[in-house]
């Protein structure tokens, strides 16, 4: 892993299976971020990696062993991050073992992680207006509910139709239906809500008033055009 965009609006990121080295600086200052998981592949991670990060309130870590024989670990690694508001989770047994470790020793809260067994939308289909959004997540219940990841993808079936960010809002983009699907980012869970995005009646008939005086009433489609 290379670069994680500091601008990125998005308030957790888990990290993927697929990365075994986390570069230098590679999750710096990213201050939207609250809430971080790294997976059991990670070998190695460059100094500074997740420095700045000032708002971080949970990790999430994997890694089974963390001792400077079996993982390498750069300086300042998590520097910059509160050690007294950010809780680390770890593999259960491996407490002790993360107490002994330089730097992840530093934090003052470090609790065995609590397993995902499921996710959950209710209501299952809502129902919102072209240009009109929608929070999702608000919507999710995650179990068990004191599960120590509680990071969710987002997707959408028709981004033309409703377009869901990563932060679970949906926003109605033109009339029809779309499946929004949350996925847990540890067990890959999933749940899901069928979305019906509709054209305001208020909006559907617009009356303009010409040069010479006359009115003309502007019909638009269910695509939002005029016709």
């Amino acid at each position: 892993m290379i670069k994680y965009p500091s601008a990125k609006p998005a308030t957790a990121y888990s990290i993927p299976a697929s990365v075994y080295i986390i570069k230098s600086a590679a999750v710096s200052d990213c201050l939207n971020l609250t809430t971080i998981s790294i997976p059991a592949t990670v070998y190695n991670i460059g100094r500074l990696a997740f420095s700045g990060c000032t708002n971080l309130r949970k990790i999430i870590s994997y890694i089974p062993e963390v001792h400077n024989y079996i993982i390498t670990m750069g300086d300042g690694i998590f520097s910059g991050v509160n050690k007294d508001l950010c809780r680390l989770y770890v593999p259960v047994g491996r407490i002790y073992s993360y107490e002994q470790a330089a730097q992840w020793q530093d934090f003052n809260y470090i609790y065995e992680i609590d397993a995902v067994t499921g996710i959950t939308i209710n209501p299952t289909n809502q129902t919102i207006n072209i240009c009109e959004s929608l929070d999702l997540a608000s919507t999710v219940t995650i179990t068990p509910s004191n599960a120590s990841n509680d990071i969710i993808t987002w997707s959408s079936s028709n981004p033309a139709i409703a377009l869901v960010d990563a932060n679970g809002i949906v926003t109605g983009l033109s009339a029809g239906n779309a499946t929004i699907t949350a996925t847990t980012a540890e067990g890959n869970f999933a749940a899901t809500c069928n979305v019906e995005v509709i054209m305001p009646t208020d909006m559907r008939y617009i009356t303009l008033t010409v040069a010479n005086g006359e009115d003309i009433e502007l019909v638009m489609d269910h695509k939002f055009e005029y016709i």
